[in-house]
């Protein structure tokens, strides 16, 4: 589950470098932190 959803957010656009995907305990909520630079596009 956790390279799909990363795919995703990686691919959602070119400025995300990094995604962590993760769960709070047993709630199958899936929570997202995305890391990336302050570029304006181009």
């Amino acid at each position: 589950t956790e390279p799909y959803y990363k795919l995703i957010a990686m691919s959602a656009d070119s400025r995300v470098k990094d995604a962590i995907i993760y769960r709070k305990g047993k709630d199958p909520t899936i929570y997202f932190a995305l890391f990336g630079n302050n570029d304006p596009l181009p």
